[in-house]
């Protein structure tokens, strides 16, 4: 399955959802983003001939018909090919009536449609009696496992983690704490395991040892003996051959773009292009979630189908900074798949969000109005009752915002309101000012 594509059920063999009268597709966010109806992998079920480029470019070439139902209606469209190659785009022309179904049947990703051929170019569209929650989840594979939090994150969004694999024990016994009837996890190194021990997938997912990368780390890069696990990766997904995953997440720090001088990781993207994968990349820091700066490196990898285009240039983004964007234009050997990614939500938990501006008087004049902003100072109280708040007055600015934040260490430790404290008030900011 891919992330833009519509994709059929059962494609193994001839069944229900694959016989030469009938197609059973299934949505995905991306078809209903993009108001594409794909036909990936389904080519053999439309003529040759129905197949080129743009007519108003002078191009001659059959149509096809398609009766959309519900809507009542017929639209003449046709399959795209590209320019260079006249190899078939594979999703039909037009996106005005593929965007008028959806709406009207309500389509969610997930859902199946039902695409019959009635005559020769002639096709009937419809939403498939078969629910979506009847066909199977989507299938992951977990290496580098840790305690499980890459599963925890799949799982909430409905995919099945089917195998999972780590070298650590102790980790282990995290992993099947938080999952006492998992008998998916594996402890065992990497190296050693076999490519017919893990069941088929659609994506596997890797966090790998980040020691070899790490700024903090002791940069053997992919060559270290922590970070070499790569390789084992790799030498599995070669193995798997036919069986290899539609998508490949790698995730580490941002030591491992500059490992080496980014050899390591062109080395490591070269290798997923050999497997069949196109490749993007992107960086996100966990402070524009939680109140944490934790800045990682994502790879996305998708097997490469040559019939869809592919974007090898982006512009400078939040989650592509500069370092990064060099980097993919820097590097026209690597076969290249860029998405457009959103917008990442205003970070809210700096502690520059957390301070108000505070006012200074004249010096011994306290009936005089407010000067100028000269510092921020942080609410005392959890609650940021203003008139709860206490300010530390001191010349050196450092040691205004230090003193601030002590004192709001020291409201946390006093319990309840300062009014209700053993001591007064008078004498918790005096304790402030010693520590």
């Amino acid at each position: 399955m891919t992330e833009n594509g519509l994709t059929s059920i059962g494609r193994s063999g001839k069944s229900e959802a694959m016989t030469d009268r009938k197609r059973i597709l299934q949505v995905t966010a991306g078809n209903l983003r993009q108001s594409h109806l794909y036909i990936n992998g389904h080519l053999d079920f439309f003529s040759k001939t129905v197949v080129g480029g743009s007519k108003r470019a002078g191009n001659e070439h059959g149509t096809i018909e398609i009766f959309l139902d519900g809507l009542n209606e017929t639209v003449t469209t046709d399959i795209g090919s590209d320019a260079k190659s006249g190899k078939p785009r594979g999703f039909l022309r037009g996106r005005s009536w593929v965007r008028r179904f959806f709406q009207f049947h309500e389509v969610k990703p997930g859902a199946l449609l039902s695409l019959e051929k009635t005559l020769e170019n002639t096709y009937r569209l419809s939403v498939s009696d078969k629910s979506p929650e009847s066909h199977r989840k989507l299938r992951a594979a977990e290496f580098f496992a840790g305690i499980g939090l890459v599963r925890l994150a799949l799982e909430r969004k409905g995919w099945e983690v089917v195998f999972a694999n780590d070298i650590d024990a102790d980790k282990a016994e995290i992993y099947l704490h938080n999952w006492p009837k998992d008998e998916q996890l594996r402890v065992e190194d990497i190296h050693l395991l076999k490519a017919d021990e893990i069941p088929s997938c659609d994506l596997f997912t890797a966090s790998f040892p980040c020691n070899d990368l790490s700024i903090a780390g002791r940069w053997e890069g992919l060559d270290g003996k922590e970070s070499s696990a790569f390789w084992g990766l790799m030498d599995i997904l070669r193995d798997l051959g036919e069986r290899r995953p539609p998508f490949v997440m790698l995730e580490n720090v941002v030591g491992f773009l500059m490992s080496k001088k980014g050899r390591d990781f062109e080395k490591a993207l070269l290798a997923l292009n050999e497997l069949g994968y196109v490749v993007d990349a992107f960086i996100l820091n966990a402070v524009h979630w939680i109140p944490q700066s934790r800045s990682r490196l994502f790879v996305i990898a998708k097997q490469d189908d040559s019939n869809e285009e592919r974007r090898t240039a982006a512009f400078v983004s939040d989650s592509r900074p500069t370092a990064l964007l060099n980097f993919i234009h820097s590097h026209d050997n690597i076969r290249w798949d860029l998405r457009d990614l959103p917008p990442l939500p205003p970070t809210q938990f700096g502690v520059k969000n957390q301070l108000r501006p505070c006012h200074r008087r004249k010096p011994h004049d306290r009936k005089a109005a407010p000067t100028r902003t000269t510092w921020r100072q942080w609410p005392t109280k959890p609650n940021r009752d203003r008139g709860a708040n206490r300010r530390i007055c001191d010349e050196s600015p450092r040691r205004r915002i230090l003193g601030s934040l002590r004192l709001r260490l020291l409201a946390r430790r006093v319990p309840g309101d300062w009014a209700s404290s053993r001591r007064p008030p008078q004498q918790h900011e005096e304790s402030a000012r010693r520590v």
